[in-house]
């Protein structure tokens, strides 16, 4: 068979190929070579270019399939320099990518920094313990993502894990909701809006006619703060990224013609819903990796007990990273 072979190699890549294909085949240009092969030769050949490949190689062999046109055989290396056929540009034009609209990127930081920290609350021993011994009462008594709120706010200003815990015990736990009168008004505001509605918003008990902010949390009887006490700390690394995620929210600045608790709602808005999307898509996942802390547990039909499910902190990890994209 007869071949023409092109190269689009770069740097040192292009020396190397070089080499190899004058000692197959004979120059027909600055980087063209044409020979007579036979198919034992051609493949001897494309071994050897294989052998050297690296990201900047770029070598595409052509068949003369006759009179009426070329045949493309193989491009060892990479293909962005060929069109789909093999044919190599005359040209070449770079379009400028659209800057995407601040307000999108700033919905996809605050979903990825409510990921990190939505289930925190889940290091409880009251949650832990439900998760190991599926006859206890599945109803929280202070829900999961109240707590995760409480302890993220506490570790705002400079608590480390454990006084954030202790803070529970102190403060009034139906107290601290920053949107019920003024809106959401900051970036926090905003992220704390996601981290305690990320399962449903806030509104009356089934069977309440009215809104209520007693209603947030269960009062029954035997409700025990010394419950919501960590069951673990949860990693460092775990920890490390989501303070990292909250100094990325101090950087975002709504524009100056906007209402800023409308701004803060929309956003909001949007990314609560990549968060619950992301959070579900995760939870269906099965990972039964040994830890310490779980985020949930697995269903299997026909069976009472039910697996530990999940590391908390690749859960929370894994949700951020889906919900910073899918939003």
């Amino acid at each position: 068979m007869h071949v023409v072979l092109i190269s689009a190699c770069e740097k040192r890549a292009l020396k190397r190929s070089r080499a190899i294909l004058d000692s197959y085949a004979l120059r027909a240009g600055e980087r063209a070579w044409a020979t007579p092969i036979t198919l034992e030769g051609l493949q001897e050949l494309r071994a050897a270019l294989k052998r050297t490949a690296s990201r900047h190689t770029a070598v595409a062999c052509y068949r003369n399939e006759g009179m009426r046109r070329m045949c493309l055989l193989w491009i060892v290396g990479s293909a962005r320099h060929f069109g789909p056929h093999g044919h190599f540009p005359a040209g070449t034009t770079r379009r400028k990518k659209p800057e995407i609209p601040s307000w999108i990127r700033y919905a996809a930081l605050l979903a990825d920094a409510a990921g990190q920290g939505h289930d925190v609350g889940k290091a409880s021993k009251a949650f832990q313990l439900k998760l190991r011994d599926f006859k206890l009462e599945q109803k929280d008594s202070l829900r999961h993502e109240w707590v995760s709120l409480k302890i993220i706010q506490a570790l705002r200003t400079g608590a480390d894990w454990d006084t954030a815990w202790r803070r529970l015990e102190t403060q009034p736990e139906r107290e601290g909701v920053p949107f019920d009168e003024h809106g959401l008004t900051n970036v926090f505001d905003a992220f704390d809006f996601l981290v305690v509605s990320h399962h449903g918003l806030f509104g009356p008990r089934a069977g309440d006619a009215a809104l209520s902010a007693e209603n947030h949390v269960r009062s029954t009887p035997a409700f025990e703060l010394a419950q919501y006490r960590p069951h673990a700390e949860l990693p460092v690394l775990s920890l490390a990224l989501l303070h990292k995620k909250l100094r990325r929210l101090e950087k975002i600045t709504p524009p100056a013609d906007v209402s800023i608790p409308l701004y803060w709602r929309a956003l909001s808005l949007i990314a609560r819903a990549g968060l619950i999307l992301a959070d579900h898509a995760i939870s269906s996942l099965t990972k039964t990796k040994a830890a310490e802390l779980y985020a949930n547990t697995q269903q299997i039909k026909g069976q009472n007990h039910r697996p530990l499910n999940q590391p908390l902190d690749q859960h929370l990890s894994d949700v951020s990273s889906l919900a910073g994209r899918m939003t």
